[in-house]
């Protein structure tokens, strides 16, 4: 998926990918408690998502959950 060209809020690509692989943000926070100790609730990570305050750790261990890559290109070439 490539969005560079499409204005984009967090919580929209989230959801995106996590269609994109059958997963819903039910199971995405139990794979986070499991695998990196999130005490969030499904509550807490939709807040984060509608406030646009999520960390970007977050989002880099969402991406590796969903086995996706986040990579930043130079737009001066």
């Amino acid at each position: 998926m490539n969005f560079e060209s499409e204005n984009i809020s967090i919580k929209e690509l989230i959801k995106m990918l996590l269609l994109s692989r059958g997963m819903s943000m039910n199971k995405l926070v139990q794979i986070l408690h499991e695998t990196k100790g999130f005490s969030g609730s499904y509550s807490n990570l939709f807040g984060k998502l509608q406030r646009g305050t999520i960390k970007f750790d977050e989002v880099r261990e969402i991406a590796k959950i969903l086995d996706y890559s986040i990579i930043f290109k130079d737009n001066k070439n």
